[in-house]
């Protein structure tokens, strides 16, 4: 079922460091997290930059110490203004929505994919 989802005007950001996770890391140290006991559709509705409280991914806790890299990035898109950043799916690339376009430079890596985009 699809979203009522409104991000006209949000800044997209994706941050891709040279890391390669594969499937089974991915779901070695899975321990999915409990189900939020509000519809998806009800924390969607709610103020962007109130997701990061609210919407979680259940891959980072296991992957992130083994890939503090990618804690550490979603910790810069967050120290450079990003309302809401997550990994992406089992990783290792990670987005963040902002009202304001994001000053990189801290992100720009020869090694890194970077993308910016407006919605």
């Amino acid at each position: 079922t699809p979203l009522a989802l409104d991000l006209k005007g949000y800044h997209l950001t994706i941050v891709k460091p040279p890391i390669h996770i594969s499937t089974a890391e991915a779901f070695r140290g899975l321990l999915p997290l409990k189900p939020a006991a509000t519809p998806i559709e009800e924390l969607v509705a709610r103020p962007v930059a109130e997701w990061r409280d609210c919407l979680f991914n259940d891959f980072e806790p296991s992957l992130f110490p083994h890939h503090p890299v990618l804690s550490e990035i979603k910790d810069e898109l967050y120290a450079l203004g990003a309302d809401f950043a997550l990994m992406t799916g089992s990783g290792a690339a990670l987005y963040a929505l902002s009202r304001q376009q994001l000053q990189l430079d801290s992100l720009r890596r020869a090694d890194y994919f970077l993308y910016e985009g407006k919605l």
